[in-house]
């Protein structure tokens, strides 16, 4: 049996270290955060899903019929974050997605 994947995940802690500089009452100072690359496997990563209910997971997740999105149309454009992508249907049938 082969060994499980493995991603480089980044972990943020909080500093616990007092800072050199003392505060002043007019400036606020901030904690800098330490980050951490760290190993996870695949199933690790997916763990959290798996503990939830199945009914919770049927709620996030949602599937929509390409037909839905193209309404007949080769070509629609998506917004999304302030950028426009394009959803294309090739001849044989494929989706494209391009910014």
């Amino acid at each position: 049996m082969s060994e499980p994947t493995r991603q480089p995940v980044l972990t943020l802690r909080a500093s616990t270290s007092s800072s050199a500089r003392p505060r002043s009452a007019n400036r606020s100072t901030s904690t800098a955060a330490l980050v951490t690359p760290r190993t996870v496997t695949h199933r690790e990563q997916h763990r959290e899903t798996a503990d939830q209910p199945a009914h919770s997971r049927e709620k996030a997740e949602r599937t929509l019929s390409s037909d839905h999105l193209l309404q007949g149309q080769p070509l629609v454009f998506i917004a999304h974050n302030g950028e426009r992508y394009q959803l294309r249907q090739t001849r044989l049938g494929k989706l494209i997605l391009t910014k």
